[in-house]
């Protein structure tokens, strides 16, 4: 469905603009990505307000999204497998955070230390989609990025302070962090780009 309307977009974008096949073809790639993100996040937000877990929702988002950014990861093959596994690991983290909630402290300090160590080990986790690695430069950027960020989760996490809230966002930062692991230049991958 995305496919054919992407097309059928950029088929009539072509025709209005005058433009030439090549750009044709990255516009419909474009459209693509952004009609795919747009539905993923309506599914979310809807299945939040469902469930009336919508700020749950945001938070984890935030968490996992903005950190994937930056740490990259694996990839699902297909875009409703990608669906199904967005919301069987946001919900699921979202369940599992009433009673994650009561673990130590110090046990939450030594995740997020586990976190960390592994982004400066392995990040960022590259899958070479579209045949595109990263320059050392892009990597060092990324890698950076990824620190940050996951800095930035822990004081956030940290000033909830035991709330559900703060659970989900360690969740969520360690579910990213271990989708990297699969990825190039680590030892489960030979380089060729891992796809589950």
């Amino acid at each position: 469905m995305i496919r054919k309307l992407s097309y059928q977009l950029a088929d009539w974008s072509q025709k209005q603009l005058h433009i030439e096949e090549e750009q044709k073809v990255v516009i419909e790639y474009g459209l693509q990505v952004f009609l795919d993100g747009v539905i993923k996040f309506l599914t979310l937000f809807g299945l939040g307000l469902c469930f009336k877990k919508f700020p749950e929702v945001v938070i984890y988002l935030i968490s996992f999204c903005g950190l994937r950014y930056w740490a990259g990861g694996v990839h699902c093959k297909t875009s409703f497998r990608c669906l199904v596994a967005m919301v069987f690991f946001c919900f699921g983290c979202i369940g599992v955070s009433n009673w994650i909630k009561e673990i130590p402290f110090v046990i939450w300090i030594f995740l997020w230390i586990v976190d960390i160590g592994i982004l400066l080990k392995k990040a960022p986790g590259e899958t070479g989609a579209g045949n595109h690695w990263f320059t050392n430069a892009e990597r060092e950027n990324k890698k950076a990025g990824a620190l940050i960020f996951c800095m930035i989760l822990f004081i956030w996490s940290w000033l909830l302070d035991d709330s559900v809230w703060s659970s989900i966002i360690e969740i969520a930062a360690s579910l990213e962090v271990v989708s990297i692991l699969p990825c190039k230049g680590n030892k489960y991958n030979t380089g060729k780009g891992i796809f589950l």
